[in-house]
């Protein structure tokens, strides 16, 4: 125990550890999965895909959790695990509960994936609170749901954040809670077509949107109806973009959001900038090459 302590200070006082090179983790080992800047999440997410060379890319947990872990999705030991790795984004789901409390699920009925029966909208949140979570295999954990007030306060200055609105969702109070936890330079709002980019531009200008473009027109009508450009992310879902449209978003300095297949993730990151992954734990937090003295200078150049 204290050889592992004595490593950790040292490479906590450098600031840095080795994390170019892809490859396979247990989530309870150790030194590896200090971050890979201290206090990373300190620098608005923007200035990282700023900063980050082509030909690395940043790993996001998809469901706030890894598969073949015993972890369930949303929840704060998923969390847990993910921060201790140096994981630097989770992708997580809210939903609201029928008498207003925010919380992190992804499905809309509770059948699946918890002790839970029915729909995750009419049900309340004294009732939720108690249900045990399924892991990614299927077996009942002694993980119980988590309201977001709860989430944010342990993921606050450790882990950025992406936000997948569920149907249930109020949008506008849950950015009054990113805010409230100084997290709103630190998160990306997930938006899946430009009804919801609006609404969402409207409510939150400062901060970053993922929004689909698949052609270059699509950038075009998110900047007529309000998306700021520097505030958004291209989201490519499984699907790489054709050369046009990834050499436009490049010219425009607009970040690009991957979900490759487990097998694809090796070459999907010379295309973009944020790999979401279902095996984070699996995975280095950021992929590829680059230069970490580089990097580390362009974040604090860009900060301050």
């Amino acid at each position: 125990m204290q050889q592992r302590f004595f490593i950790i200070v040292i490479l906590s006082a450098l600031g840095l550890i080795t994390c170019e090179k892809q490859g396979h983790t247990d989530h309870n080992s150790t030194a590896a999965f200090i971050p890979s800047f201290n206090h990373a999440p300190s620098y608005p997410l923007k200035h990282h895909f700023q900063c980050l060379p082509q030909g690395a890319a940043l790993v996001a947990a998809h469901r706030g959790s890894s598969k073949n872990k015993s972890l369930s999705e949303n929840s704060k030991e998923a969390l847990a695990a993910l921060i201790n790795h140096g994981i630097l984004i989770a992708e997580i789901d809210i939903a609201q509960s029928r008498d207003g409390t925010h919380f992190l699920y992804h499905d809309g009925v509770w059948d699946d994936d918890s002790t839970g029966k029915g729909p995750v909208a009419t049900s309340h949140w004294k009732d939720i609170k108690n249900f045990l979570l399924k892991d990614t295999n299927g077996r009942i954990t002694s993980h119980n749901p988590v309201s977001l007030e709860d989430y944010l306060k342990l993921a606050q200055n450790k882990i950025y954040l992406e936000i997948d609105f569920k149907s249930s969702a109020n949008y506008k109070t849950v950015i009054n809670m990113l805010r409230r936890y100084n997290m709103a330079d630190k998160s990306i709002l997930i938006a899946y077509n430009e009804q919801q980019a609006r609404a969402l531009a409207r409510l939150a200008p400062d901060m970053m949107i993922s929004a689909e473009i698949k052609d270059v027109s699509d950038l075009r009508n998110y900047r007529k109806n309000g998306v700021k450009t520097h505030y958004i992310a291209a989201w490519a879902g499984r699907n790489n973009p054709n050369k046009h449209v990834l050499d436009f978003l490049r010219d425009n300095n607009i970040p690009i959001l991957l979900y490759p297949a487990r097998q694809d993730i090796k070459a999907a990151i010379d295309k973009a900038d944020l790999i979401v992954s279902d095996y984070a734990l699996d995975q280095a937090p950021i992929l590829g090459e680059y230069d970490k003295d580089t990097y580390k200078e362009c974040l604090n150049k860009q900060y301050n």
